[in-house]
């Protein structure tokens, strides 16, 4: 069974707690990102993610220039060790309703991010769609 270490991205960004959301969007724009983990000295503090920013920025009038990353980040993020199994990522993301892992070390080092599209693209691309309908399910109905 693969591990997460071997499927996930390494190249992975991250944000001081006390960076402005304005330099979390603009970071997340120039890397073309969606999710960004908010970290202090190497550890998850939480994770910032577009729609936390619509939702808790752009849709309240904050200002993204004077309001902190940790003001809007996610505590709760889904966080799964390396030698953690894929099947284990595709778990926590059917409960949490979301496409990314954030990966640690045994330290609890941040180290990589695994998306949804990493699983697509593992030997069992049948499990991604699977996690998708499930999630897809647990979302509120729009219209």
């Amino acid at each position: 069974m693969k591990k997460l270490k071997e499927i996930m991205n390494r190249d992975v960004h991250s944000i001081h707690p006390i960076a402005s959301v304005k330099e979390a969007a603009d970071m997340m724009a120039s890397l073309d990102l969606s999710v960004l983990p908010v970290c202090q000295d190497g550890k998850i503090l939480g994770a910032l993610t577009d729609r936390d920013m619509t939702r808790r920025i752009a849709a309240t009038g904050r200002d993204p220039g004077t309001t902190f990353a940790k003001d809007i980040m996610n505590p709760y993020s889904a966080i799964l060790w390396e030698e953690d199994s894929v099947k284990a990522a595709e778990r926590i993301m059917e409960e949490k309703g979301t496409h990314w892992i954030l990966v640690t070390d045994q330290d609890r080092t941040l180290v990589g991010i695994v998306s949804l599209g990493n699983i697509a693209r593992t030997d069992n691309a049948r499990a991604a769609g699977n996690v998708v309908r499930k999630i897809s399910r647990s979302r509120k109905k729009v219209g």
